[in-house]
């Protein structure tokens, strides 16, 4: 199980917060996700077998967040 943190831009609110997670647990391959609106961060325990990174950015630009990977 891989484990990644991510920054966020786009969340005006707590419910912006819950939309990602929301989302980023339905996806295949994730199996604990966790956004903080005050950090801007997702946590997020995930098979890399499963599920990349970049497919988990992806997921919610539709919405129109954007997501980027701490180096």
């Amino acid at each position: 199980m891989d484990k990644q943190i991510f920054n966020i831009e786009g969340m005006k609110c707590g419910a912006c917060a819950f939309t990602i997670q929301k989302q980023i647990l339905r996806l295949k391959g994730v199996k604990h996700a966790f956004v903080n609106f005050n950090k801007r961060e997702l946590k997020v325990d995930f098979d890399h077998k499963k599920i990349s990174t970049t497919e988990i950015i992806q997921s919610v630009a539709p919405f129109g967040y954007i997501i980027q990977s701490f180096s």
